[in-house]
């Protein structure tokens, strides 16, 4: 959804700002309310079934999916600059490489996020 926002935008050349603008308030919204809910189950995962293993990775977790946020926001901002460059420019070939770096970076992200994931999936399996 945040991307499709984003991709709404650069169709339109970045006119209805307004949309885009309220997808990145409710996307933000909503990672605050996951994180708030995914600290309360590692919580009680520790109190209640004693599972520590369970918290590391639900704390690594949730660090991955922040910075995914992060270079998520990142790469929108680049993207949304690069409207604004003249095509073949330095400013525009400088913004596509920040653009490839990002998402790189984020391609990064992605595979750590599903390590863990796998990681809670064994530990998972092995009880």
């Amino acid at each position: 959804l945040f991307d499709q926002a984003l991709d709404a935008l650069l169709a339109n050349k970045g006119e209805n700002q307004a949309a885009y603008t309220t997808c990145c308030a409710n996307t933000t919204a909503s990672f605050a309310l996951v994180s708030d809910s995914v600290k309360n189950i590692s919580s009680l995962l520790v109190s209640k079934h004693n599972r520590t293993d369970l918290q590391k990775h639900l704390t690594a977790l949730q660090k991955h999916e922040q910075n995914k946020l992060n270079l998520t926001a990142a790469l929108h901002l680049e993207r949304i600059r690069q409207l604004s460059a003249e095509p073949d420019s330095s400013t525009y070939n400088l913004l596509e490489q920040g653009i490839s770096s990002l998402r790189a970076k984020l391609w990064d992200c992605i595979e750590a996020i599903n390590l863990v994931l796998d990681e809670i999936r064994c530990d998972l399996a092995d009880e």
